[in-house]
């Protein structure tokens, strides 16, 4: 049956809802060697990613943001719910109503319905929504696997989100969309290859193998997972040099969160410098000056990240093994780095500071009370979302 267009006077949610029953064999379990890493939530990033990637009609994207929004609410609940139940155990002493594995279960469970659900909007008629569809469900396990974290390494490189949130239209530029297919194409062959071999050695590990078998194919892993992070190192060059200004911006951010959370991070949510802003009374002459100086503060930062960037990822193509590939130290560096310049920034802008303004300055509240920094459990980004927002 062609699905997307007989919820035309039948209701979206109820048609989605008949759909999913219909579509639950065409989604992809998860891949074997994915079983131990945690849930990826929904997000409004999917319904983005999977708009652009089936070339959504109004109505199908309608549909997937609401099948989104209801899932976002399930899977709040149940995380409230847990964290309910373990401060009930905590404080109260008293035997846990939802246990750690339960959570995972339902998380899990809330996960795949939704999938399901979001499968049952795809025109399955059309080849082009079903290899959009293929996209997306393989930009899934890349976020599955993204903290590697038995292998300290991250894969955490979403070229189609980043391109996604900062509206940049495939279709517009042929040539990035060619590239980025290709590399999606490549890197998830590796990518499922490395995970093949994290099942192969889990199964090993829990039959108690032979040592000697189980080194064996924890090397062969590693081996495999090398491969994987360069083609991200490698994809990320290829795609800066062809992606649009905002493209570009959205792909550096989501690589330098990989260094430290202040790699993407806006300058602008320092603590120090929001309770500058907040000053009663700061004139538009001294705002002026404080802008100007933040916009130097942050181009100097963005300036230290592109180093680290290019220090790590130059070690990690040069490296031959895994062990190689390691550089614990950048992001503590970048901390530091950013904190001295921030330190600086700050000294600078007290001092464009009228006598009044800085007398009402050692008056403004902690930064967590006059600034908050809107968290969003909607938005697995939001960092990114919004910085691309700030002029």
């Amino acid at each position: 049956m062609t699905r997307g267009k007989i919820a035309v006077g039948v209701g979206i949610a109820g048609a989605w809802t008949l759909w999913a029953s219909i579509a639950m064999a065409q989604v992809s379990p998860r891949p074997a060697g994915t079983e131990w890493m945690p849930v990826q939530p929904a997000t409004r990033e999917d319904v983005m990613l999977l708009a652009e990637y089936i070339d959504a009609t109004p109505e199908q994207q309608q549909a997937i943001e609401q099948l989104t929004t209801d899932t976002i609410t399930r899977m709040r609940e149940v995380t409230w719910e847990y964290r309910r139940a373990e401060r009930r155990r905590i404080a109260l002493k008293t035997p846990p109503t939802m246990t750690n594995e339960q959570h995972k279960e339902k998380m899990r469970a809330a996960e795949m319905q939704w999938l399901e659900n979001c499968w049952a909007v795809v025109d399955d008629a059309n080849p082009e929504q079903v290899e959009g569809w293929r996209r997306f469900e393989m930009s899934r396990t890349r976020l599955l696997t993204g903290p590697a974290g038995r292998w300290d390494v991250r894969l955490d490189f979403d070229p189609g989100g980043a391109l996604a949130i900062a509206g940049v239209d495939e279709d517009e530029y042929p040539a990035l969309k060619a590239k980025l297919i290709t590399w999606e194409r490549d890197h998830d062959a590796a990518l499922r290859a490395w995970l093949v071999s994290v099942a192969e050695y889990d199964k090993l590990r829990l039959d108690r193998a032979s040592y000697e078998q189980q080194n064996t194919a924890a090397g062969k892993s590693s081996e495999r997972l090398l491969v994987v992070a360069q083609m991200q190192v490698k994809g990320y060059r290829g795609l800066m040099e062809i992606a649009p200004e905002a493209g570009r911006k959205a792909m550096r951010l989501m690589r330098a969160r990989r260094l430290s959370p202040w790699g993407s991070r806006s300058m602008r949510e320092h603590d120090g410098l929001r309770e500058m802003f907040a000053i009663e009374g700061l004139s538009e002459e001294t705002r002026a000056k404080l802008m100007s100086r933040l916009g130097d503060l942050q181009r100097e930062i963005d300036a230290l990240i592109d180093q680290k960037l290019q220090v790590m990822d130059d070690r990690m193509l040069a490296a031959k093994t895994l062990d190689e590939s390691r550089d614990p130290f950048t992001g503590h560096e970048l901390d530091r780095e950013v904190d001295t310049l921030a330190e600086r920034a700050l000294m600078d802008m007290e001092a464009a500071l009228t006598p009044a303004e800085r007398e009402a300055y050692a008056r403004v509240y902690a930064a967590d009370q006059v600034w908050g920094d809107d968290p969003s459990d909607e938005w697995r980004h939001d960092y990114l979302r919004k910085q691309l927002r700030e002029k």
